[in-house]
């Protein structure tokens, strides 16, 4: 089971952040910055913009700041990985999630000097990209890992108690 799950662990890595990069590469080669296509009308549209900040475009004058901050950010995610491993499949793919979109933000970081956003949802407060949506996504499967393990954990205690 262990390396079951280290397997979908690095296949849900390595296909959300292939998406993240590909989606990225096609918006900066194919739109004009700032350009944007209607899918929805005032509802969903691709917008081309360059992020220099992280969430909403805050701290976006500090590019020094964000890049360690993410580079810390992807190394402590890599450790968690790691040490959860196999415990834990909502935990494993949580995280496997969270590091695959912080991955492709830090990507762009280091090839472009700001990351490429571009999902633009009109009742949302800024335009984002597959990456940020992998990192809310992958941060509410890693929190249903950690309530399913407290429950398991409460279960168990329960029935040593109980012999």
């Amino acid at each position: 089971m262990k390396n079951k799950n280290i397997y979908s662990s690095s296949v849900i890595f390595a296909v959300i952040l292939l998406i993240d990069q590909i989606s990225k590469f096609m918006i900066s080669n194919t739109m004009r910055l700032y350009e944007s296509i209607t899918v929805i009308d005032n509802i969903f549209h691709i917008t081309y913009v360059k992020n220099k900040g992280v969430a909403f475009g805050m701290m976006s004058n500090y590019p020094s700041v964000v890049f360690f901050v993410v580079l810390i950010s992807v190394i402590l995610l890599t450790y968690i990985i790691l040490h959860f491993r196999g415990k834990n499949l909502w935990i494993s793919w949580g995280v496997s999630m969270v590091l695959a979109g912080a991955t492709g933000n830090f990507i762009d970081r280091l090839r472009l000097g700001y990351v490429v956003d571009f999902l633009d949802i009109h009742f949302w407060p800024g335009i984002f990209n597959v990456a940020d949506s992998s990192i809310v996504i992958g941060t509410f499967v890693f929190l249903i890992g950690i309530l399913k393990a407290e429950i398991m954990d409460e279960r168990l205690h329960r029935r040593e108690k109980s012999f």
